[in-house]
């Protein structure tokens, strides 16, 4: 969790997005003054089990795999990965062992896609933020 953190406040620090802005939309709305401001959060997971039949499961099936042949880094290459982890003040000597923990998972995920056997229920958490504008 440390070395994906290190990797998001990298992100943020040079300026490539800030995958955890949603919390924030609604304080930017108030400072923008928009009036009646609400949010809601998805309850829709990301569903995984065998035999990942729908089009969302092979979509997320298709993105695991590529975790563990190309990527590892939640969609960061590795290259991509190092400089958000120096950037978040990661040491760079420590982000070869944390890379490979990272490949490790995506690989042990991949196999278990393979072999029929992964099953989750997790995701992201996605806002519906809405306000009026005076």
């Amino acid at each position: 969790m440390r070395f994906y953190v290190t990797c998001e406040e990298g992100k943020i620090a040079l300026g490539d997005g800030n995958s955890s802005v949603g919390d924030l939309v609604p304080g930017y709305f108030n400072e923008a003054g928009l009036e009646e401001i609400d949010a809601c959060q998805s309850d829709k997971v990301a569903l995984m089990v065998p035999p990942y039949d729908s089009p969302s499961q092979q979509a997320r099936k298709e993105v695991h795999l590529w975790d563990a042949e190309a990527g590892g880094g939640w969609g960061w290459s590795e290259d991509e990965a190092r400089r958000y982890f120096e950037a978040g003040g990661g040491n760079p000597p420590e982000f070869d062992g944390m890379w490979e923990r990272r490949l490790d998972e995506a690989r042990r995920v991949a196999r278990a896609i393979e072999d029929g056997t992964y099953h989750a229920a997790g995701g992201d958490v996605l806002y519906l933020v809405s306000g009026r504008k005076p």
